[in-house]
């Protein structure tokens, strides 16, 4: 990998994440960030570990959101008294 390939996978992220921003996808830019981590390294075997590390956080991020919303079914009603609470 030279570094032309890196400049030109780099502005073709930096692009899409202008254009994520632009269409107000703000939320969707964060998605990107494991991309961005592993386009960076500079080695193949620092590739593959950034991209292994952030593959599982990922997946177990979204296992616990996917978990503390089930668990939350049903008591949205009651979050305005937690901030409420939280806030004094």
């Amino acid at each position: 990998m030279t570094y032309q390939n890196r400049f030109v996978s780099l502005s073709l992220i930096g692009c899409g994440l202008a254009f994520l921003m632009i269409v107000d996808l703000i939320s969707a830019t964060f998605c990107m960030v494991p991309v961005i981590a592993a386009a960076t390294q500079f080695t193949r075997e620092h590739f593959r570990q950034v991209v292994e590390r952030r593959l599982l956080t990922q997946v177990g991020g979204c296992a616990i959101a996917v978990i503390f919303s089930l668990l939350m079914a049903g008591h949205q009603n009651t979050i305005g008294y937690y901030a409420l609470g939280l806030g004094d």
